[in-house]
């Protein structure tokens, strides 16, 4: 009977993304180790997340770059066509300072990309992962046991993406995006498809910096 070794890392931490549609978007999985315990390959299927590096487990701004460049934006192709949709598309990110950076790196005008900024310290009233995801994740997150059989990292991280995955329910992420006062719809104008970021009647005070 096999036995797996306990090598546990300090940290393990997810740079995660919901969509208006609540479409699954491979969340980047950062680990502290130089290496990956190949098991995890078979537990969870390899398209549903990417692995990066990092000494402390923390997103960078380099690691930022390869997630948009490998996910995001390849994802954002795909939904395009499927779509057949070539307007616009909305980003709203909060103000963490490699979401800063990453402003100077890639050029999103390139890929028709408008980024809004969340309204500084108002996370708590603005930002939908806040509001209806993350903390449904922990609860999720909690709840899950260990198999006895896997590695610590192999636990660690199948059990992250799997509670990202229930938390981020077409339920959840529409829940989260009403609870954060952000109506997002798509209106045609002289037959141009143009996007409208909406204020909800009777959203919190904060949600007015979008109306500017």
């Amino acid at each position: 009977r096999y036995y797996p070794v306990n090598r546990c890392g300090k940290r393990i931490t997810a740079l995660s993304c919901i969509c208006t549609n609540a479409d699954w978007i491979p969340p980047m999985i950062f680990v502290n180790r130089s290496t990956i315990d190949s098991e995890i390959h078979s537990i969870v299927p390899p398209d549903k997340y990417f692995i990066a590096r990092q000494s402390k487990g923390f997103l960078t701004t380099s690691n930022l770059k390869r997630w948009f460049e490998k996910i995001f934006i390849p994802e954002l192709k795909l939904k395009r066509q499927k779509y057949n949709y070539n307007g616009t598309c909305l980003l709203l990110m909060d103000n963490f300072i490699s979401h800063l950076q990453i402003m100077d790196i890639i050029d999103f005008d390139q890929y028709n990309i408008k980024v809004l900024f969340i309204a500084p310290h108002a996370s708590d009233q603005l930002q939908p992962l806040d509001l209806n995801v993350f903390g449904n994740q922990k609860r999720q997150n909690s709840a899950i046991k260990n198999d006895k059989f896997l590695t610590s990292q192999t636990n660690r991280i199948s059990r992250l993406i799997d509670s990202l995955w229930k938390a981020a329910s077409p339920k959840n992420v529409d829940a989260a995006f009403q609870s954060s006062g952000l109506l997002v719809t798509c209106r045609s104008v002289d037959g141009i498809a143009t996007i409208y970021v909406g204020v909800r009647s009777g959203a919190a005070r904060a949600v007015r910096y979008y109306n500017e």
